[in-house]
């Protein structure tokens, strides 16, 4: 499957699917040993008691930022009234995936949001 937004630095790879999942980490042999083993990585957002991976139900905006090799991903959930702003970039010199995620809340109210790795489970005693 072709991947959509790949990140790297030659030694570590990290590619993102159409739903912004990490779908391939290859280390430190970039084509040779995918360690996610033909699964993905997803990322998952819980809030008002209502949980959600980011995928089909969410508006996705996959590309770079200009001229560099940072990702610049927007994530909107209409349900949810919430804006994900991500960025994701490996290290030049050092082996170590960075990512930045701003959360814009469109609601009028305040309200908390977490978001949670693949394989996190809400607490669902919150709330």
């Amino acid at each position: 499957m072709p991947r959509d937004i790949p990140v790297g630095n030659g030694r570590l790879l990290i590619c993102f699917d159409q739903n912004y999942c990490i779908g391939d980490l290859y280390y430190p042999h970039v084509g040779q040993e995918n360690h996610i083993g033909g699964h993905f990585f997803r990322l998952g957002v819980w809030v008002e008691n209502q949980f959600s991976w980011v995928g089909p139900g969410w508006k996705r905006d996959l590309r770079y930022l200009p001229d560099t090799l940072v990702t610049q991903v927007s994530l909107y959930h209409q349900d949810f009234g919430l804006l994900l702003s991500c960025r994701d970039a490996v290290d030049f010199h050092e082996n170590i995936n960075l990512r930045e995620i701003s959360v814009e809340n469109m609601t009028p109210r305040r309200r908390e949001v977490r978001l949670l790795p693949d394989g996190s489970e809400p607490d669902r005693r919150l709330g």
